[in-house]
C-alpha cells in the first residue's frame, strides 16, 4: 500500500474498482502508476468538482478545491445582485477541463434560478479536446472559443468573467509541486510572457483589461491567483481601473487566493 499516498486514496480506489467491476490487475496496475507519481484523476481519467465528474487528462490541470471555493464567492456576489440583470453570460476565460465556468453556469441555474449561459475559451488543443467533451455531457448549450482570451470578442456585454490562469512565476518561493510540475501541463502553470512579467502578472493585466471591455456595469471579474500576485493586483486595479472594486480574498488555508472585481460604472 506505499505506492498510495493516503487512506482516502485507498478508498478512491476501491470505489472505482466496484464502480467499474475491475479487478486485481486494476488494483496492481493503479499502485503501479502511483508508485512513479501519475496523479489519480490521470489514472482515473476524471475527477469530483462540486457536483460533477468531469473527464480529466494530462492535457488539462486537475480541478482543485480552492476553485470550488472561488465558485461559491462567485455565486455568492451573484445572488447579492440577482435583479441587475436578466440573463447572466459567464465567459471562462483559459477554461481547461472546464469546471469553473460549468459548475458556475449550472449553479446560477439550479440554486440561484437565475438564466445564464457560456462561453468557454481555451487555447490548448489538448485541454480544448477534453474541455468539449466535458461541455457535450454538462452544458450542450454552451460555446466553445479555441484560441486565447484576447483574441476573443463579444458582440454584446459580458456580466461575469472568470479565470484560473497560469499564475506560477518559477522564481525560488514560487514552484510548482515537484509531481504537478512532472505531470500536469506547463501551459495552465507558467505564464508564456514570464520573460517580460517575471512575477506572472502578465495573464492578469490582460485579463483584467480585457474584463474592463468586456463585463457590464455591475458586473463581476473574478480570479483565482499566487502569493506573487496577491502582493499587486489590488494596488494595480485601483490604480488603472477606477470604474472597479476590487477586492483580495484568502482561501480555507488562510492563503490569498482570489481576486473578486466588480464594475461600478
Amino acid at each position: 500500500m506505499e505506492s498510495i499516498d493516503s487512506k482516502h486514496e485507498v478508498r478512491w480506489v476501491l470505489d472505482e474498482m466496484r464502480l467499474k467491476n475491475f479487478g486485481d490487475e486494476y488494483l496492481a496496475e493503479v499502485f503501479s502508476r502511483r508508485k512513479e507519481g501519475e496523479p489519480l484523476a490521470y489514472i482515473f481519467g476524471h475527477w469530483q468538482f462540486r457536483d460533477l465528474e468531469l473527464e480529466v487528462s494530462p492535457g488539462v490541470l486537475i480541478p482543485r478545491p480552492e476553485t470550488e471555493e472561488l465558485v461559491d464567492l462567485v455565486l455568492d456576489r451573484v445572488r447579492a445582485r440577482e435583479n441587475t440583470f436578466r440573463n447572466w453570460h459567464i465567459v471562462d476565460a483559459g477554461a481547461g477541463s472546464g469546471c469553473l465556468g460549468i459548475s458556475l453556469h449550472l449553479e446560477v441555474q439550479k440554486k440561484l434560478r437565475l438564466r445564464s449561459e457560456l462561453t468557454s475559451i481555451e487555447v490548448s488543443e489538448d485541454a480544448a479536446f477534453v474541455l468539449s467533451k466535458n461541455l457535450s455531457k454538462f452544458a450542450p448549450d454552451a460555446k466553445l472559443f479555441r484560441g486565447s482570451w484576447m483574441e476573443w470578442a463579444s458582440s454584446s456585454k459580458i456580466q461575469i468573467l472568470v479565470s484560473n490562469p497560469p499564475y506560477i512565476s518559477g522564481i525560488e518561493t514560487d514552484k510548482a509541486d515537484t509531481g504537478v510540475e512532472v505531470w500536469e501541463p506547463h501551459l495552465a502553470l507558467y505564464p508564456n510572457d514570464l520573460s517580460k512579467f517575471p512575477d506572472a502578472s502578465g495573464p492578469y493585466r490582460e485579463l483584467i483589461k480585457l474584463a474592463n471591455h468586456v463585463v457590464d456595469v455591475g458586473g463581476i471579474a473574478a480570479f483565482e491567483l499566487g502569493p506573487a500576485q496577491a502582493e499587486w493586483i489590488d494596488a494595480y486595479v485601483k490604480e488603472n481601473y477606477p470604474l472597479w472594486s476590487g477586492e483580495l480574498l484568502k482561501d480555507m488555508s488562510a492563503k490569498w487566493r482570489f481576486f473578486i472585481m466588480q464594475r461600478l460604472a
